[in-house]
């Protein structure tokens, strides 16, 4: 399992343009219901973490636990 940023699971899915207007809850229940499903778990809130920007300035992050070998399989290399 690894924790990555929403936007780069909807990098990784081709129907993502049509994913438009869908909240994060319906989008990790409806991830969840595929059979090859990226998702490990639903958190009720996911554990925010504070990052640098490209401008340098903090932001926070909620990243979503998903399967690694799903992201392996998409050609996302992982240290």
């Amino acid at each position: 399992m690894i924790f990555v940023p929403r936007s780069l699971v909807e990098e990784l899915i081709p129907e993502a343009p049509h994913l438009l207007g869908y909240t994060t809850q319906k989008l990790l229940r409806d991830l969840r219901k595929l059979e090859d499903s990226p998702i490990v778990e639903v958190l009720g809130t996911a554990y925010p973490i504070k990052v640098q920007d490209e401008n340098g300035r903090k932001v926070s992050l909620k990243p979503w636990p998903i399967k690694r070998e799903w992201l392996e399989k998409r050609g996302v290399k992982i240290k």
